[in-house]
């Protein structure tokens, strides 16, 4: 999921993923000459008038993605909102091709890889006093669009009460989670997601995977991904149910079968196993998209879950 923000004081647009598992914005630099980069827009940094240049610096994402550039500050905008001295990174290498024009990371500074740990963009708001709550909301339409509202949250899509959920990390939007549930099989383990926009799917460890994938009937692993399929005509039973806190919250059987694998009737699935710690879990779009997610900041660090009236 893109939304568009601008930069400098000239306000040049770019479409950027909403990463909430990410502390640093990005943004390909003109610098860039790979078709990757060509591909998408770029920030021509001598063009912004106002900017400052802070150092280098190089970021690992996941599939092999890295970018390495200049550490930039300048006016940052997101709709009417101007956020002043915003650092991000000007990528002038980017090693995989990415959807829009780089990411807007709304986790915590602390975990920036730039040396002096800048705020995020979220952070900033609030430092800055200009939005009225520390807090954001966001929805995911499970079509494709959405929105994200900062200063406040969205009452008018939201059904039921609100679940607030004590963040447990100093780096993360990571809650505690009591377990997991798919068919008759529950799994109870001790554990913590990272609530990440950024990540697609929902990842565990492998060896818990494979305790809810043997209820699946027909589910594989792809020999050519490595990646967890089940039948895309998968019966509508096969909910996956996420136990937090005193609610137990359901991902359709349709976000378990994610998407397609061309020319077959398998589809990868919507959670998978991966090489994990074992208290350290992702939650991802394919349950986000399903709830009214809220990220606040202060008194005390907290993610709300909420139902939705459009889903």
């Amino acid at each position: 999921w893109t939304g568009v923000f601008g930069i400098g004081l000239l306000y040049q647009e770019f479409p950027l993923q909403i990463d909430t598992g990410s502390s640093t914005s990005w943004i390909v630099s003109s610098r860039c000459n790979k078709d990757t980069c060509t591909a998408v827009k770029r920030l021509d940094t001598s063009s912004l008038p106002s900017a400052k240049v802070d150092g280098s610096t190089s970021i690992e994402f996941g599939l092999g993605l890295k970018i390495t550039g200049r550490v930039v500050r300048d006016v940052f905008s997101v709709g009417y909102l101007v956020v002043e001295d915003q650092a991000f990174v000007a990528a002038d290498d980017v090693t995989a091709a990415f959807p829009g024009s780089g990411i807007l990371g709304l986790g915590f500074g602390a975990k920036s890889p730039i040396p002096d740990k800048p705020n995020t963009i979220f952070e900033n708001m609030v430092e800055q006093n200009l939005i009225a709550e520390p807090v954001f909301g966001i929805r995911l339409v499970p079509e494709g669009g959405g929105e994200i509202m900062f200063g406040g949250i969205d009452i008018s899509v939201i059904k039921g009460t609100i679940q607030y959920l004590p963040v447990t990390s100093l780096l993360d939007w990571e809650i505690p989670v009591k377990g997991i549930k798919v068919a008759d099989k529950i799994i109870t383990p001790p554990a913590h997601f990272k609530v990440d926009t950024g990540t697609t799917i929902n990842v565990i460890p492998e060896k818990y995977a494979e305790i809810l994938f043997a209820e699946i009937p027909g589910s594989a692993i792809d020999n050519e991904t490595g990646l967890r399929t089940v039948p895309c005509d998968i019966d509508d039973t096969f909910t996956t149910t996420f136990i937090i806190g005193d609610e137990e919250y359901i991902m359709p059987a349709e976000d378990l079968a994610f998407q397609r694998i061309d020319d077959t009737d398998d589809c990868i699935a919507g959670t998978q196993g991966g090489e994990i710690d074992t208290d350290e879990w992702v939650l991802g779009d394919t349950f986000i998209k399903n709830f009214y997610v809220i990220f606040k900041l202060r008194p005390r660090r907290s993610v709300g879950i909420a139902r939705r009236t459009d889903v």
